[in-house]
């Protein structure tokens, strides 16, 4: 049940987002995702992922066909809506590196610490303290 009176926005419509593209074609598990954040409206990203960049990649290395627009927008989830901008980049940040999404990944990310809130309770022992046993 809503409060507002107000109508509800279209999902295409949306503005200041972080989404989630999961790919639902074929032989793509979970997995094969894209996780973004706009300010401008969620349509007129998804019609620039459609043309080119990563999502337009993936679909015509592995699909060998190029995305629909609708169907770009059907696998479309909203994963936070923020009208700060830099709140919406941090949100971003923070999904890419606890979702993992394989269209992201790029080769530097193992290197980064994690933002994670399930991962940094049991840190992983460096390797020079366990041969010490200082931990």
């Amino acid at each position: 049940m809503r409060n507002s009176t107000a109508p509800v926005t279209p999902k295409e419509a949306t503005t200041n987002v972080v989404y989630k593209i999961s790919c639902q074609e074929d032989h793509c598990d979970s997995s094969n995702s894209y996780i973004g954040r706009i300010s401008t409206t969620l349509w007129h990203r998804m019609h620039s992922h459609r043309n080119q960049r990563s999502i337009f990649q993936h679909f015509t290395e592995t699909h060998i066909m190029k995305p629909a627009l609708e169907k770009l927008l059907d696998q479309t989830e909203i994963l936070y809506k923020e009208n700060y901008f830099r709140k919406l980049q941090i949100s971003k940040a923070i999904s890419i590196t606890c979702q993992r999404p394989s269209i992201n990944i790029q080769a530097t990310d193992s290197i980064l610490p994690s933002a994670c809130p399930q991962e940094r309770h049991n840190p992983p022992m460096q390797p020079h303290l366990q041969e010490q046993g200082a931990l």
